[in-house]
């Protein structure tokens, strides 16, 4: 059984490699491009691209979105990582959450 064949979603299946503060972060396998991450919250969704940071799509709480981004800053380096283990449908690890 492959892993796509399990799951779409890149680390469990649920998906999550962070969560924290009721957000949670997901990354899925084989997704398309630019990179990117899931942000949830609250019933609300946005798309993160992981090189600049930007909203891609969707929107969280201000409040949200500030610890998005600074979760994601600390984290950028081992997002792109994720990313492309991820595209190459290996296993990727969850990340720490804000401290």
């Amino acid at each position: 059984m492959t892993l796509r064949s399990l799951s779409r979603y890149a680390w469990d299946p649920q998906g999550a490699i962070e969560w924290g503060r009721g957000i949670v972060i997901r990354m899925y396998f084989v997704d398309h491009a630019p990179p990117h991450f899931h942000a949830e919250y609250s019933g609300q969704e946005a798309r993160i691209d992981i090189n600049s940071l930007a909203v891609l799509s969707g929107k969280l709480p201000p409040r949200s979105m500030g610890l998005v981004a600074e979760w994601a800053t600390i984290h950028q380096q081992e997002l792109r990582a994720l990313w492309d283990r991820a595209s190459s449908l290996e296993p990727i690890n969850p990340l720490d959450p804000l401290p």
